[in-house]
């Protein structure tokens, strides 16, 4: 008889502990679904921002290119453009000479454009005088351009206000002996 009150006891105890183990199931299977729709939300969530971020990726690699293309174009803008180039020779007596062996000094003279782009102050203009064996006449220095060391015939300074400015600049040929032919005039700044 103790043995069969001990059986129930038990049988009652696994009954109570059943049920609040199915209690338990019940929460934890609530529990899971819960999670699993934050999970879903999350996923969503994230595929969403997934898209948002490939959208500002390509919106800032095409704000990129802008910026790039309007670098270049200020760069292009603020370039100093010359019109009027023209090299005259010179005799010994300062006088216009038409044979060029005869001459002792070389003038090259042209107008720089107004440009309201272009930082105004002062500007070294640097004239590249080359014969027409494609000698470069003159030691006038070094100037640098796309990072190179580049040699010149002459250089001159000018106040530069944004408007139109005039530049002449001689190069005196020294013990240079000048041949006819087709001379080639470059000019930097």
């Amino acid at each position: 008889e103790e043995l069969m009150r001990q059986l129930q006891q038990e049988r009652k105890s696994h009954k109570s502990d059943n049920a609040a183990s199915q209690r338990k199931i019940a929460q934890l299977e609530a529990e899971i679904g819960t999670l699993r729709g934050i999970v879903k939300h999350y996923l969503e969530e994230i595929q969403r921002l997934g898209k948002e971020n490939e959208g500002l990726r390509n919106e800032l690699a095409s704000s990129q290119q802008q910026n790039q293309q309007l670098t270049q174009t200020v760069q292009l803008a603020r370039k100093l453009t010359i019109t009027n180039l023209r090299m005259t020779a010179y005799n010994k007596k300062d006088k216009v000479e038409k044979k060029i062996n005869k001459a002792v000094r070389l003038g090259v003279s042209f107008t720089v454009t107004p440009n309201n782009t272009a930082a105004a102050g002062r500007k070294t203009f640097y004239v590249r005088i080359l014969s027409p064996e494609g000698v470069l006449l003159g030691h006038g220095g070094n100037f640098t351009i796309d990072g190179k060391s580049v040699p010149c015939t002459q250089t001159k300074t000018e106040e530069y206000d944004n408007g139109e400015l005039p530049v002449s600049i001689y190069w005196n040929a020294g013990g240079y002996t000048l041949t006819p032919g087709n001379y080639t005039v470059e000019v930097f700044a």
